[in-house]
């Protein structure tokens, strides 16, 4: 991972990281190591999903769920269903198919890899989401976007994505 030193500085202190595995494209350690400790930040993943109650419980509206998933090449890796102020976002992480995506309802948000949205389309299922953002294009790669009203391709770092509740 790769940030500028003025989107870091930006994040304010009470921010909470949350990884669905430890690979560098995601989770870059010596980067979470300084937001944790010295802005006291909360960081959040596959090697202590065991805290995560501790958010459901100091969060007003909030509620986080850890799905154990499988990536092929992570010994852990976990997918999440956030629910805050009644929205309910998943966020699949590096899954190898599109079966936890799918066994997810009443999604106002779903932010999968493109590998997922294939598996899907290939078995001729949908996602019950309202919005699907897409990530883990490579860097050559385009997307032709039929639905633009539902469909929002991550292909921009640093990109703000607004919820409103």
């Amino acid at each position: 991972m790769k940030y500028e030193k003025v989107e870091l500085d930006s994040l304010k202190e009470t921010s909470l990281f949350l990884f669905t595995h430890r690979h560098p494209d995601h989770y870059y350690r010596k980067i979470m190591r300084g937001m944790k400790w010295k802005r006291k930040n909360k960081v959040f993943g596959c090697w202590n999903t065991n805290k995560l109650e501790l958010l459901n419980s100091s969060i007003d509206d909030f509620k986080i769920e850890a799905i154990k998933t499988k990536h092929r090449f992570a010994i852990r890796h976990y997918s999440y269903v956030i629910t805050w102020h009644g929205k309910r976002l998943f966020f699949s992480g590096d899954t190898e198919t599109a079966d936890t995506a799918l066994s997810i309802k009443n999604i106002d948000w779903a932010f999968v890899p493109y590998c997922i949205m294939l598996d899907a389309n290939k078995r001729q299922l949908k996602l019950d989401a309202v919005k699907v953002g897409i990530y883990h294009l490579y860097p050559t790669q385009t997307i032709n976007n039929l639905n633009p009203d539902k469909l929002l391709i991550l292909e921009k770092q640093g990109e703000v994505i607004h919820i409103p509740y």
